[in-house]
């Protein structure tokens, strides 16, 4: 993707950057490199239809029976007021899966390697960051350049019958957000820009839970952190120091709170010891609300597995009517966010995905769940908003932060495997 001939747009510029970082005595740059996501529910796809030469019945799992007959009556070149679409339940995911491709067939039970394998993907993404503070601990300049292609707007099946295949046009969940990368911190000079993939030779995109945030996050916080470090700060009070967004600075300080956060510098307790422990902060979101997380995690050197202890998180979402689903939206985000910063990453070669199977793709067994610790950062007075997805990113930075505080090591990639973390500490 660093090397495509992409399509380049300013997303957000404000001051000089370039000037600001060459004349501060603190400037740090951070890499992030994120995969491509599955979606692989734990049953696969299967829908039944029954076609007629001026009609159609289609019942599947989809999550969009208006789009879905849409896309039917493209392919079957049927109105589509003649085309219905039934609703079954079956196994769920946040995200467009591969429920429209089997509902373009006449009856089909999708196996787990097609499922893994013919899916659309949650986009992959490179971030690089550039940021500087002054003396006195204040963010004076930040830079973000990410590069990503946009999703897949026809459907696997569709492109078997004959329908060339085609890009999306670009929505603010397809590129650079402005409000996830900078928005959060007091910074004069800020640019971002959003460089935009050509897609059709990459693997297919679509929708998938909080899907570029993590990588924007992963990338973003960790730079913040290395501010941090260097000014001997503790990354909260860092944070605390750059924001001035009550509503920031109210789920900041919610999951801190909640964590029992003691300030220190981080990495001020390395140890030689075979498993270390590690603590983590960061803040992010996806289209609307405020995020914080806190990551507890151990690493043990000797295999390079990464243990996630206990995941904090904070939504400020407005008016929340019904604080224990949202706490149970937060749990899931956690969760999910750790089985995607320490395992899951789709693998293909010149011809097809390899990842095909859970052995292939690993996602976060019961076994290795973490302690959860929800918190609603509630805001009678505000309009409600998102709280589906809003603490992922805030969550992958706290899993990165996290693994510094205990190693002294940056990680420029996820998922963190064993394998590149032991690459990682062997570099270092």
């Amino acid at each position: 993707m660093r090397a495509e001939q992409t399509q380049d747009r300013v997303v957000l510029e404000r001051g000089d950057v370039a000037s600001a970082i060459a004349g501060a005595p603190h400037a740090v740059t951070q890499v992030g490199r994120g995969p491509y996501h599955a979606h692989a529910p734990f049953g696969p796809n299967c829908a039944i239809a029954d076609v007629k030469s001026d009609s159609a019945l289609v019942i599947s799992t989809t999550q969009d029976i208006y789009g879905t007959r849409t896309s039917l009556a493209r392919v079957l070149g049927i109105p589509a007021e003649m085309i219905q679409v039934r609703y079954h339940e079956g196994a769920s995911n946040y995200g467009h899966s591969c429920q429209d491709d089997v509902a373009q067939a006449a009856a089909m039970q999708f196996m787990r390697w097609d499922e893994h394998g013919w899916d659309n993907y949650g986009p992959a993404h490179i971030g690089e960051v550039r940021a500087a503070a002054d003396a006195q601990g204040r963010i004076v300049a930040y830079e973000y350049q990410g590069w990503q292609h946009n999703w897949s707007n026809v459907e696997t099946s569709a492109q078997l019958s004959g329908m060339p295949p085609a890009e999306r046009e670009g929505t603010a969940a397809q590129q650079v957000s402005p409000l996830n990368l900078g928005s959060m911190y007091d910074v004069a000079n800020l640019k971002l820009v959003n460089h935009r993939v050509p897609g059709m030779g990459y693997l297919k995109g679509a929708w998938l839970r909080s899907p570029l945030d993590l990588s924007f996050s992963f990338a973003s916080e960790q730079a913040i952190d290395q501010l941090a470090y260097l000014l001997k700060m503790d990354p909260w009070v860092f944070r605390q120091r750059n924001i001035k967004d009550e509503r920031w600075l109210g789920v900041l300080n919610a999951v801190a709170q909640a964590a029992n956060w003691k300030p220190r510098p981080a990495a001020s307790n390395l140890s030689n010891a075979k498993i270390v422990a590690g603590r983590g902060i960061g803040v992010g979101t996806h289209l609307a609300s405020y995020g914080a997380a806190v990551a507890e995690i151990e690493v043990n050197k000797e295999t390079g597995r990464i243990v996630a202890k206990h995941m904090y998180g904070a939504i400020d979402a407005g008016l929340v009517v019904n604080p224990g689903n949202v706490e149970n939206q937060i749990s899931g985000q956690l969760i999910q966010t750790v089985s995607r910063i320490l395992k899951e990453e789709v693998t293909f070669n010149t011809t097809n995905v390899t990842s095909l199977d859970w052995n292939t793709y690993p996602i976060l067994r019961f076994e290795e769940a973490p302690a959860v610790t929800p918190i609603v950062v509630q805001r009678v007075n505000e309009r409600s908003t998102g709280a589906g997805e809003e603490v992922m990113a805030g969550a992958a930075a706290a899993i990165a932060n996290a693994f510094f505080d205990a190693t002294g090591v940056r990680m420029q990639e996820y998922p963190l495997t064993p394998a590149r973390v032991l690459a990682a500490l062997k570099r270092a």
